[in-house]
């Protein structure tokens, strides 16, 4: 049985919640902004994908350790998935292209991953929570 700091653990669980919170709110958002440009048609896919971030919110708050890089790397695409919209709907990016939004999004996600894995706090609640799955 390992000793863990038990104020490390705290904060831990305190930025898993922070960032389960965050992820979902943009996953909701963007539920929501598709269904009242799209209708309710194809919501099926929608819903299979805030089905799959509750899923691996779960997952990432139990300890698994692949989830932190599974939780930026969606989180990422989201966001730039919005940011590049918003860029091409202002017609500063003309050249749109997916394959450009998908390597940002794997480099953010792994230095996301990485910061995430870097933290003690973070590393210490996922080591109890690890440890209560045994």
């Amino acid at each position: 049985m390992n000793y863990f700091d038990d104020e490390q653990i705290k904060k831990g669980r305190k930025l898993v919640f922070s960032i389960i919170i965050i992820v979902l709110a943009v996953e909701v958002f963007n539920f929501i902004h598709y269904i009242l440009t799209n209708g309710f048609e194809n919501v099926f896919k929608q819903l299979v994908s805030l089905g799959l971030f509750s899923l691996f919110s779960y997952l990432f708050y139990k300890g698994y350790k692949w989830t932190e890089f599974i939780i930026p790397f969606l989180l990422f695409q989201d966001i730039l998935a919005g940011l590049f919209y918003l860029l091409k709907q202002a017609g500063i990016l003309q050249a749109f292209s997916g394959w450009l939004m998908l390597i940002i999004t794997v480099v953010m996600a792994i230095f996301g991953g990485l910061f995430l894995g870097g933290s003690d706090n973070l590393a210490a609640f996922m080591k109890y929570q690890k440890e209560l799955r045994r």
